[in-house]
């Protein structure tokens, strides 16, 4: 996979290393809005990997399948790149026929695909604002059939900021994620229709107010449903709707 420097927002420069650092606190610790900010930022990061309308895991299959869309254009063999929604898209895609032997160019006949994506740029989405960088290493397989099994790992950066809900306080947030994932995608309408992540989540909060931080460090387990993840922060079950990325608590 190819290195790529992250750009986030420029109030979250700096980030929160060096000696002052505060020590990572579990899920239990986390505050009722901050379950709900992690689970907004999954939503967004889920969204942009796997909208059955645009997201990056569409968007493989179809680069694989020799049918990238308008918005990408083909830098040189095998690499895609281009724009949406203002976030910055590579692909990188190499494929097997159905006999797993390697083709000199994908397209049709291709049944299975290595794919390094990558997203960057900034990002509106039903009321979260922020910089977004997703990272993935992918393998696909079964192109030629009714589903493809999508599975590896993904890293993903975020950046945004929101208001505390009960004080006029400004929160500066980062997130890291590094995810292993398994999905399978109906071919027909790139729904995914089933599958599971394990996602290591790092969350820092800082207050406009007093200058502190909180740090947060957990693991979360998502399964995924008819376009559906379901996530479990701090206790509280959270829906979120892979097209968009909105959710509800359960």
């Amino acid at each position: 996979m190819r290195s790529r420097s992250w750009v986030l927002l420029a109030l979250l420069a700096g980030g929160c290393a060096g000696d002052d650092e505060p020590e990572a606190q579990g899920a239990d610790a986390l505050g009722e809005q901050d379950k709900e900010e992690v689970a907004r930022s999954l939503g967004v990061a889920l969204s942009r990997s796997f909208s059955s309308s645009d997201g990056l895991a569409r968007t493989s299959v179809d680069v694989a399948l020799g049918a990238p869309p308008a918005w990408l254009t083909e830098a040189e063999a095998g690499v895609y790149l281009g724009d949406l929604l203002g976030l910055q898209v590579d692909v990188d895609v190499s494929c097997v026929d159905v006999a797993g032997d390697p083709m000199a160019a994908c397209g049709p006949d291709a049944d299975g695909a290595a794919i390094t994506g990558n997203i960057e740029g900034q990002l509106s989405l039903l009321g979260w604002t922020g910089s977004l960088g997703i990272s993935v290493g992918w393998e696909l397989a079964g192109l030629q059939g009714d589903q493809v099994q999508v599975d590896g790992s993904a890293s993903i950066e975020l950046g945004s900021e929101f208001e505390d809900w009960f004080q006029p306080v400004t929160h500066q947030a980062t997130f890291t994620i590094d995810a292993e994932l398994s999905a399978t995608l109906r071919h027909s309408d790139f729904t995914v229709v089933s599958g599971s992540a394990e996602l290591a989540i790092e969350y820092v909060r800082a207050r406009s107010d007093e200058g502190t931080q909180s740090r947060f460090e957990f693991t979360v387990e998502a399964t995924v449903e008819d376009g559906e993840a379901v996530v479990t922060i701090g206790g509280v079950v959270f829906r979120i709707q892979l097209g968009d990325g909105a959710f509800i608590r359960l």
